[in-house]
């Protein structure tokens, strides 16, 4: 059994088998034209990280 510890406040939370986040993904929108403000915004792309790069001290540009 995986134990995390959780602190969002004073209080110090014990939270159980979380999975492992290996990727994040990331939506890309365009702002639509003011003038629809019915439609919805477009999405325009989408980015994969891999969190070995976020947390890694090296910088990655995409």
């Amino acid at each position: 059994m995986d134990i995390r510890g959780k602190r969002d406040t004073s209080k110090k939370k014990i939270l159980f088998d979380i999975a492992e986040i290996k990727d994040v993904m990331i939506n890309l929108y365009r702002d639509v034209d003011p003038k629809k403000k019915k439609d919805r915004p477009q999405i325009v792309g989408y980015v994969n990280i891999n969190t070995n790069q976020i947390l890694s001290r090296h910088p990655v540009e995409r």
